[in-house]
C-alpha cells in the first residue's frame, strides 16, 4: 500500500532590509521558525556601524536566550550595578537597585558594546548565506498585481522577490519612505486614510539633541581609573544643556558619551547634517577640564583625559518620535524605523528586539495556518503591532521628559532632578517602569520559555511582590513637562 506524503503548508518568503540589531534579531527568529528569508544590508561589513555601549533589559535578554544568543554574550557583557548621578550644586547620589533585576527577573540589566551584540547575533545564525552584504536597496515595487508579492531592487541591479518586506533599516532607511509612497498611491478608501496618516506622520520625528561618543581602552585609561570605578557602574554628570556619561566595562575599558542640547528643534525630514571630526573635537575641547565622574572615590581625572586617548569618536543626532503607521499592504517596519528614543531610559535596543519577536510570532502563525493569501498577510501585519504600540508610546513620553530632566532644561526640572528624582527613582523608575514592562514584554510563542525565566517566575510566586505603577508614571512625568513649558 503506497504511503501518502504530506505537503508542508506554504510559508511566506520574507525580505529583511537592514542588518543591525533589529534585522539580525528577526533573521534569527525566522531561522528558528523555519521561515524562508533573505536579509539585505547596504554596508559591506556587518560590524561597520560600531556605535557605543547599549543596555539590554531582562525582557530583551529573555528573547535572546530563547534564540541561543544570550550565552554568547557572557564574556563581553557587564551587569549594571550602580548609577551615580552628580548635579551642578555638588550633590551626588548613588543607586544600587539595578542589581536586583537578576535575582527577581532571571536576567540582569546588561551593558555591552553594540558591536558585540551584532557579532553574537550574526554568529548565531546557522545559514549566513542569507545575509547579503553590500546590497543597497533602491526600489520596492509590486511584482505584478498591486496587492501581490513584492520585488526589491538593489543598486547592483539584482532583484529579490518576496511575500513580505520588512523595514529594519532605521530612521534614515528607505523602506518607510517606500511604504508611505505606496500608501499615498492607493485609491481605495483605506488607502486614502493611509494617505492622511502618512502626511501627518512625516513631521513626527524631531531632533533636539546630539551626542558625541567614544571608547577608551583599558590600556589607555588614566592611571587609577579602573581601580576607582567598578565594572558595571554608570556615572552621569548633569548640567544645563549637557549630560556627560561614563560607563565602566568588565574588561577595564570605558565607554563615554556627551549629550548636548541643540540651538533649535529640527523636524523630519529636515534633519541636521552629520558633524565633522573637526566639529566634534572642537565641542569636546569645551569640556576637557570637567571631572570625569563624581563621588567619594573620584579623583582629578578629567573628561579630556578620556576622550583624548580614545581611538575613535563619533557623533549622532538623537531623534525622538513615534510613527503610528507600521504596515501598509505587504510592507511592515519594525524597531527604530518607526520609533526613536534618546538613550536615557535604556529602552531602544530592548524594544527593537521585542518588535522583531512580535513580528516573528505573527509570521509563524501565518506559516502554521498555511494561509498565505493577501488578505491573511494584510491582517497579520495590521494586528501584530497593536499590543506594542500603546506601551511604546508611553515609554516615548517617559523617555522624552526624563531626558529633559537630566539636561536640566528649566528651573522646575532642576528642582525635580535635585529634590524629587533621587527619592522616587527606586520605586518609580526601577520597579514602576522597568519591572512593570517586563511583565508586559513580548516573548517568542513558538520557542520554549528559558529556564532562567521559569526559575525567576517561581521565586516571584513564592511571595515577592512587584511594585506596579501602571499609567501614573507617565502621567507624572508628562505633568512635570507641561509645568516646565508653562514656567519657562
Amino acid at each position: 500500500m503506497a504511503q501518502s506524503t504530506l505537503t508542508p503548508p506554504p510559508s511566506p518568503r520574507v525580505i529583511i532590509i537592514g542588518g543591525a540589531i533589529t534585522g539580525l534579531t528577526l533573521a534569527r527568529c525566522l531561522e528558528k521558525a523555519g521561515i524562508d528569508y533573505v536579509l539585505l544590508e547596504r554596508h559591506s561589513d556587518i560590524l561597520t556601524n560600531l556605535g557605543g555601549t547599549l543596555a539590554l533589559l531582562p525582557a530583551g535578554c529573555r528573547v535572546l536566550d530563547q534564540l541561543g544568543v544570550f550565552d554568547l554574550l557572557e564574556e563581553c557583557r557587564s551587569d549594571l550595578r550602580g548609577l551615580v548621578t552628580a548635579l551642578p550644586d555638588g550633590y551626588v547620589y548613588r543607586k544600587e537597585t539595578f542589581g536586583l533585576f537578576g535575582p527577581k527577573l532571571g536576567y540582569p540589566l546588561t551593558l555591552l558594546r553594540r558591536r558585540d551584540l551584532l557579532h553574537a547575533l550574526y554568529t548565531s545564525l546557522e545559514d549566513r548565506s542569507k545575509i547579503l552584504l553590500g546590497a543597497k536597496v533602491v526600489d520596492i515595487a509590486p511584482q505584478g498585481e498591486p496587492d501581490g508579492p513584492l520585488c526589491v531592487t538593489a543598486d547592483s541591479g539584482e532583484v529579490y522577490t518576496g511575500d513580505i518586506v520588512v523595514g529594519a533599516d532605521g530612521v534614515h532607511g528607505v523602506v518607510r519612505e517606500h511604504m508611505w509612497r505606496i500608501a499615498e498611491l492607493q485609491q481605495t478608501p483605506r488607502g486614502k486614510a493611509s494617505q492622511v496618516r502618512t502626511g501627518t506622520e512625516k513631521g513626527g520625528m524631531t531632533v533636539d539633541y546630539y551626542t558625541i561618543l567614544g571608547a577608551t581602552p583599558a590600556a589607555e585609561c588614566p592611571r587609577g581609573l579602573t581601580e576607582m570605578v567598578r565594572p558595571g557602574d554608570m556615572h552621569m554628570r548633569c548640567d544645563k544643556g549637557v549630560l556627560l556619561t561614563l560607563i565602566a566595562n568588565s574588561d577595564g575599558s570605558v565607554n563615554w558619551f556627551a549629550a548636548f542640547k541643540m540651538d533649535q528643534t529640527r523636524v523630519y525630514p529636515d534633519l541636521p547634517e552629520k558633524l565633522s571630526q573637526e566639529e566634534i573635537r572642537a565641542k569636546l575641547e569645551e569640556y576637557t577640564q570637567r571631572k570625569a565622574w563624581d563621588g567619594a572615590d573620584s579623583s582629578d581625572i578629567t573628561f579630556g583625559d578620556l576622550w583624548r586617548v580614545s581611538p575613535w569618536v563619533s557623533a549622532t543626532h538623537l531623534q525622538e518620535g513615534f510613527f503610528d503607521t507600521w504596515s501598509c499592504g505587504r510592507i511592515t517596519c519594525i524597531g527604530d524605523t518607526v520609533f526613536k528614543f534618546t538613550p536615557n531610559l535604556a529602552q531602544g535596543a530592548n524594544l527593537c528586539i521585542e518588535s522583531a519577536a512580535a513580528l516573528a510570532n505573527a509570521l509563524y502563525r501565518i506559516k502554521s495556518s498555511g494561509n498565505t493569501t493577501t488578505t491573511a498577510i494584510h491582517e497579520a501585519l495590521t494586528e501584530y503591532p497593536k499590543p506594542l504600540k500603546s506601551r511604546i508610546k508611553q515609554l516615548c513620553l517617559i523617555s522624552y521628559h526624563t531626558t529633559r530632566v537630566h539636561l536640566l532644561e528649566s528651573r522646575l526640572l532642576w528642582y525635580v532632578a535635585r529634590y524629587i528624582l533621587p527619592y522616587v527613582m527606586e520605586p518609580w523608575v526601577q520597579y514602576g517602569v522597568f519591572l512593570r514592562e517586563h511583565g508586559m514584554a513580548v516573548m517568542l510563542d513558538y520557542l520554549p520559555r528559558p529556564d532562567r525565566d521559569k526559575r525567576a517566575a517561581e521565586e516571584r510566586a513564592r511571595g515577592w511582590r512587584m511594585w506596579r505603577v501602571d499609567g501614573h508614571a507617565a502621567l507624572m512625568v508628562l505633568g512635570i513637562g507641561a509645568l516646565s513649558w508653562f514656567l519657562r
